[in-house]
């Protein structure tokens, strides 16, 4: 190889160099641009505002199910459970209202954040170890109309003339027929291995219900499209299974509310 060769090769090796480093900084840089999308400050301030609204949302739902527990009462009168179900309607539509506003303005990216789509994002936070900052991934789940407070439910009678065994997700349960309450004792002492739980309905009728879809004897029982926004409260039947509805709700609320709290948490002040 001649000296012009050896000078071409050199020159064309530094040239491939320098796009490889250029390139890798590149990828670099627009990954750490993905990372710093929200600062810690911004990070708390999403934090913040979400928990503040979805506390508020869990209030309403406690004021609803006081109400639900009203109604619920044998000896209350048709135009007390129609009062009482204009209430609850207030209730809802401002539960859909905080739902529905803006909680958080992205300042750089001039984007909203409202609680009915959720959001995913990054931001950087302290690490535990050396004081380095490290990117930390978070993720607020939506509240829609069609799934905020589902259940899914199924109606069972007791056998007149055989005791029953059902199973739950696996489980077996033996239950008394001649006794609707002691049916519900047995399915309710082991609904925290099954999900499921029962109410007495009428004198041989049962209602299991769960907060997520479960077998019951080989055949899946889903999550109904009613939501906690559709339930009433104006007959005393409709009062009883509102309350699983808002148990479902609140629920899921507390459980959004510890996960928010650990934005606010891990995104120190910068």
């Amino acid at each position: 190889m001649n000296l012009k060769e050896e000078l071409f090769m050199r020159k064309s090796f530094l040239i491939l160099f320098i796009f490889f480093v250029f390139f890798k900084n590149s990828n670099a840089f627009s990954e750490q641009s993905e990372l710093v999308r929200f600062s810690n400050d911004e990070a708390r301030a999403i934090g913040i505002e979400a928990s503040q609204n979805l506390q508020m949302i869990t209030n309403y739902l406690v004021r609803v199910r006081e109400l639900a527990q009203l109604a619920s009462n044998p000896t209350m009168g048709a135009t007390d459970r129609n009062y009482l179900n204009s209430e609850k309607s207030f209730f809802l539509d401002d539960i859909k209202r905080l739902i529905n506003q803006t909680d958080f303005q992205d300042s750089f990216r001039k984007q909203y954040f409202y609680l009915k789509d959720g959001l995913e994002f990054t931001s950087l936070s302290q690490s535990t170890m050396g004081g380095e900052e490290i990117p930390m991934k978070y993720k607020i789940e939506p509240i829609t109309d069609r799934s905020f407070g589902q259940i899914a439910k199924k109606e069972f009678f007791l056998s007149s003339d055989q005791n029953t065994e059902i199973q739950l997700n696996g489980a077996r349960i033996f239950l008394n027929r001649f006794s609707a309450e002691e049916a519900v004792d047995a399915i309710n002492s082991i609904s925290y291995q099954t999900g499921v739980n029962a109410v007495p309905s009428q004198k041989s009728k049962l209602l299991l219900w769960s907060e997520k879809s479960f077998e019951m004897n080989g055949e899946k029982v889903s999550l109904e499209e009613k939501s906690v926004f559709n339930i009433s409260i104006g007959t005393l039947d409709a009062s009883q299974e509102a309350y699983f509805y808002l148990k479902s709700a609140l629920d899921d609320l507390r459980l959004r509310l510890a996960s928010v709290s650990l934005i606010v948490q891990a995104s120190p002040p910068q």
